[in-house]
């Protein structure tokens, strides 16, 4: 049995849309709060969704400068280090080449510094022979002597000398050609085209020089730098 519901105070009436109790008017008051709800509801959420992007954006704008600033300081970085490698490299390059001209500058400065010295002290060495020479003439006899030696095994010799050395020196040197193992065929010649006190023993194939220039100039071969010497040879 259909039952009809009242309110407390009186009985309810039966609305248009045949429902008892169905206010149209409270649904359609209540639908626009909802409404108004969402619409504020959606405007708060893309406030914050707005604020949010702004905030990424404003991030990512920071961000990006701190990169391009990093990345541009690490460009500018690398090239001063390339400069600064390519720099070192070319006065690197220089100093390996004033080094290298030193060295050559230093090593012909020493050179030529050892033939001055050299050709001094054969200079001084002639002086000083040439004044014992004038008091000890009986040095040409023990250079005659030292001659022969290294000709002994030839047959016949001349043993040339300077007139002047003839003159002071004949006796002893005719008492040399005289002494044992010396060949027998050995003479004594004067010769004007030898130095004073200066002897040559001639001997078939060659001849031996021991004249003061000549023993001057062996020891100047001898003392002076091989560059020097093979410029000479």
């Amino acid at each position: 049995m259909a039952s009809v519901l009242k309110s407390k105070s009186q009985t309810s009436q039966v609305g248009p849309s045949g429902l008892a109790g169905f206010n149209l008017d409270d649904f359609a008051s209540n639908s626009r709060q909802l409404i108004v709800q969402a619409q504020q509801e959606a405007a708060r959420v893309i406030a914050q969704a707005e604020t949010k992007a702004t905030e990424i954006a404003e991030k990512a704008a920071v961000e990006g400068r701190a990169k391009g600033i990093a990345e541009g300081k690490k460009t500018i970085e690398d090239e001063i280090a390339k400069r600064v490698a390519g720099e070192v490299q070319r006065r690197l390059q220089v100093l390996e080449k004033t080094s290298q001209q030193l060295t050559q500058q230093t090593s012909e400065w020493l050179e030529q510094y050892a033939s001055t010295m050299t050709q001094t002290a054969i200079q001084v060495a002639e002086k000083v022979i040439l004044t014992r020479l004038e008091s000890e003439p009986e040095v040409v006899v023990r250079w005659t002597e030292q001659a022969l030696r290294h000709a002994r095994s030839a047959r016949s010799l001349v043993v040339a000398v300077h007139p002047e050395t003839l003159v002071k020196l004949g006796e002893p040197l005719e008492a040399l050609l005289r002494s044992a193992g010396v060949p027998d065929d050995t003479r004594l010649e004067p010769d004007e085209s030898l130095e004073p006190f200066g002897v040559v023993v001639r001997q078939l194939g060659g001849s031996i020089d021991s004249q003061l220039s000549s023993q001057l100039e062996s020891l100047a071969r001898q003392l002076l730098p091989t560059t020097e010497k093979g410029e000479e040879s």
